[in-house]
């Protein structure tokens, strides 16, 4: 098996740097979940941006673009502060601008998490409402019988 990620979906989200074979690893998922929501990833990327007010900053995800299979990318967003993240992409007609924009808000204790799936998504920028520390990871979503497994 080549290197693979693997992704777990619930009132929790823990990703592993290598692969796992048993859900039983992740112990944020209640177990009436953790077969539902299991998904193996083809790469990852993870950095960590410090925010002043105002600033903005481009979030790159690992697929985009309307040429892109953008249903299988994933961006998940740790935020300690307040920000507004701007996504601009088409409509599933390819055609129409859409424009989507939501504010998350945490605490060091109680962190807010955004998840993003894009679908036709041509960016998504990230702007500190307050002065803010977020946790971007980026990674592509595979389905179980994907050759590059």
């Amino acid at each position: 098996m080549s290197n693979s990620y693997t992704a777990y979906f619930s009132p929790g989200i823990r990703i592993y740097d290598g692969d796992v074979n048993i859900t039983d690893a992740s112990n944020l998922v209640p177990r009436e979940f953790r077969d539902l929501y299991e998904h193996p990833m083809l790469s990852l990327r993870s950095e960590k941006v410090t925010m002043a007010v105002s600033d903005t900053r481009s979030i790159e995800p690992m697929l985009i673009g309307t040429n892109s299979d953008n249903e299988r990318s994933l961006v998940v967003l740790k935020v300690i502060g307040r920000a507004k993240v701007t996504t601009v992409g088409k409509d599933s007609n390819g055609s129409t601008d859409i424009t989507g924009i939501t504010e998350t808000y945490g605490t060091s204790y109680l962190p807010g998490f955004l998840v993003l799936m894009p679908y036709n998504l041509d960016s998504i920028t990230l702007e500190a409402i307050t002065a803010s520390t977020v946790n971007v990871l980026t990674g592509i979503l595979a389905v179980d019988t994907d050759s590059r497994l």
